[in-house]
């Protein structure tokens, strides 16, 4: 409004000098001429600068109030990272203390590393799949377990990768026995997503929701590992039990898993003892 102000007051003084100029005779036009310049030019110049100044000072005080509202949206911003970063370092600290918890639960079967599960075979419904060790290279016949219970072994190792046989497979074969009564058993996948316990006479005691661990007799698993519980218990044939296990494991659900380091019972040695061979991986 100033500013508008300004150039209607100098329009009204030129009018003015003009107006002056065409009704004074021409004698005495060019003493009035001057006179007039002299007075209304150092007005016309003043109004000029004070009109800049004045627009200078506007354009000076809204680059301000840009400046200001840059500096706020960047204090926001800096703000909004500063806690990112913060949920970031709890979400790290929080993932530090779930392996390390994982790592304390699996100190009783040996030592082990951490691997990243990168490919489930979907043709044949999670009974194989891909790990992956960044630090650690994977060795043929490594058990593969979570703190929850036993997932596979080591079957196919290539580098930091390896191909991971699961339990549920039909070709996998795991040594356990019932943790309430002792007895053994043979673990066997049924191809899908449940297991068989196998070579349990009827004279034994068997109950839905009987706990089934590892027994450490195979030669690759360690003693102790959950791999299920019993779900369905009845006769087959009248001589061992028919025996459904669902895996301790959600086999569906793993994005990592840990490989144990403890070294099976080499081929060349169960050959010298006579020992049935490790079950080979059903031709995969």
């Amino acid at each position: 409004m100033n500013e508008r102000f300004n150039q209607l007051l100098l329009a009204a003084l030129l009018f003015l000098h003009l107006y002056l100029l065409a009704h004074q005779p021409q004698t005495s036009g060019n003493r009035l001429e001057s006179a007039t310049l002299r007075v209304l030019g150092p007005i016309g110049h003043g109004v000029a600068g004070v009109s800049e100044g004045f627009s200078g000072f506007f354009s000076s005080f809204r680059l301000l109030g840009t400046l200001r509202r840059e500096n706020a949206e960047l204090r926001r911003e800096n703000a909004d990272l500063g806690l990112a970063v913060v949920r970031l370092r709890a979400a790290e600290e929080e993932l530090r203390g779930r392996r390390r918890a994982s790592q304390e639960l699996l100190a009783d079967y040996g030592e082990s590393y951490a691997a990243e599960v990168v490919f489930i075979d979907p043709t044949s419904w999670l009974r194989v799949m891909v790990i992956y060790s960044p630090r650690e290279v994977p060795r043929h016949n490594q058990p593969v377990l979570t703190p929850g219970g036993l997932v596979g072994r080591v079957v196919a190792p290539a580098g930091h990768y390896a191909k991971v046989l699961l339990i549920t497979d039909r070709s996998a074969a795991v040594g356990a026995l019932i943790e309430r009564t002792r007895r053994q058993g043979l673990i066997e996948g049924d191809g899908a997503s449940a297991l068989w316990l196998k070579h349990v006479p009827v004279q034994f005691d068997v109950r839905v929701g009987d706990r089934i661990v590892t027994a450490g007799v195979d030669g690759i698993f360690p003693r102790g590992v959950p791999v299920g519980q019993v779900v369905s218990v009845e006769a087959d044939q009248g001589i061992f039990h028919r025996i459904v296990v669902q895996p301790a494991v959600d086999l569906g659900a793993l994005e990592s898993v840990h490989v144990l380091t403890k070294a099976a019972i080499p081929e060349e040695v169960r050959q010298q003892l006579g020992l049935a061979a490790t079950p080979a991986p059903g031709g995969r």
